[in-house]
């Protein structure tokens, strides 16, 4: 499941309670079933499911984390320095660096984004330059629900990562996946489960949200706070990409993994 990423929102007890020892135990769990992928943010628990994350992981994991903003900002707010100022996010990666226990991460997102931002930003250039000093590999932006919006060329040339949800409600990352890996950017779709339930039927079924996931050749993000989770949603993504011709030669632009693309967690 190298495309799998262990979604850890609800590890903070936000929508029912989650021990830290249980999350913990989830996270092993997950682990063992080779997921070595963690999507998390520095907003879950105030940096507390980061430091949980910091007792599991080793050097071999990828972590992707995001950078809130002060406050949430619309999805038309047109002033980004009041929500990214100066400064801003190179203190959030460092508070995350140390939540972390790592002194580089993964991949850093921003997490909230305006449809009105564009990407000669103080922001991004922040990222850059952390990506430059090596204190990230590969930065990106969190796309909002309802974005529904093709990023501008400005902002594409300078990310590696765009994530964005999958569900009922918001499928319209859909019609640009295709425009976005064409120009060499990675794809985290999200939300395809609702709360951490497999979707069993309904609207947009399981098997619906993942055959657009393995015809599109995206990352996923899933979220699992029951261990029988971890077991049922791991064996019906394996199920459906071994239904997938894909399943053994998993491609992004047309190109078969390599060993150093796993070892730079790009696949």
């Amino acid at each position: 499941m190298n495309n799998l990423f262990f979604g850890t929102w609800e590890l903070d007890g936000i929508l029912k309670p989650v021990s830290d020892k249980k999350a913990r135990d989830l996270l092993l769990y997950a682990k063992s079933h080779n997921i070595n992928k963690f999507d998390t943010a520095l907003a879950y628990g105030a940096g507390k499911v980061e430091r949980i994350l910091s007792e599991v992981i080793n050097d071999d994991d990828i972590i992707l984390t995001k950078v809130p903003a002060i406050t949430k900002p619309t999805i038309d707010e047109c002033f980004v320095d009041d929500y990214y100022p100066a400064g801003y996010v190179k203190k959030m990666v460092n508070t995350s660096m140390k939540n972390l226990s790592r002194d580089f991460i993964d991949i850093v997102l921003l997490h909230n984004w305006s449809r009105n931002w564009d990407g000669n930003v103080n922001c991004i250039k922040e990222l850059l330059e952390l990506k430059d000093a090596k204190k990230i590999r590969y930065i990106g932006i969190s796309l909002p629900n309802n974005f529904n919006l093709r990023l501008s060329e400005d902002i594409i040339r300078n990310i590696d990562y765009i994530e964005a949800p999958l569900n009922k409600d918001n499928r319209w990352i859909l019609n640009d996946i295709d425009f976005y890996h064409n120009k060499g950017l990675k794809i985290v779709l999200r939300s395809l489960f609702l709360q951490g339930e497999v979707l069993k039927n309904g609207e947009f079924s399981v098997d619906e949200i993942l055959l657009n996931v393995i015809k599109y050749n995206t990352f996923i993000t899933v979220g699992m706070t029951d261990f029988s989770q971890i077991d049922e949603n791991v064996k019906i993504l394996e199920a459906n990409y071994k239904k997938s011709s894909t399943f053994n030669s998993f491609v992004i632009n047309g190109k078969s993994p390599t060993p150093k693309d796993s070892k730079n967690g790009i696949f």
